[in-house]
């Protein structure tokens, strides 16, 4: 969604996922788009458990995202929701792609996703 002029807000989020205790994605990029800020979505934090985000990682054409959590309790949140928001600036509306997306329950293991569906992502 427009974010005011040349701005971007770009939201990731999960469906259908149980104990959340980290993630990580890596976004392809189009040419002249920039990822200017990044915050945590609501979900993550949603069962009362604490939550990090880790620096953007920025390469050419690409950015990756993180953010993790410690210890076992509380819980993980179980269910769907915002993961994180990214702000871009691009004269017109980016193009992103999913390069690679990874989430962990609490205990650090890596969840295999019942069905894996990337679906665009869409500036909204």
């Amino acid at each position: 969604m427009p974010d005011g002029p040349g701005f971007w807000r770009i939201e990731v989020s999960v469906i259908g996922v149980t104990d959340l205790g980290g993630w990580e994605f890596t976004l392809d990029l189009g040419d002249g788009d920039a990822v200017d800020d990044a915050t945590l979505g609501d979900f993550p934090g949603s069962s009362g458990r604490t939550f990090s985000l880790l620096p953007l990682e920025k390469r050419p054409g690409q950015i990756s995202l993180a953010a993790l959590s410690l210890g076992s309790a509380p819980p993980g949140a179980s269910g769907s929701g915002l993961l994180a928001a990214l702000r871009t600036t691009s004269a017109e509306a980016p193009i992103i792609g999913v390069a690679d997306a990874m989430l962990v329950d609490s205990s650090g293991r890596r969840m295999a996703p019942a069905f894996r569906l990337f679906l665009p992502a869409v500036a909204r």
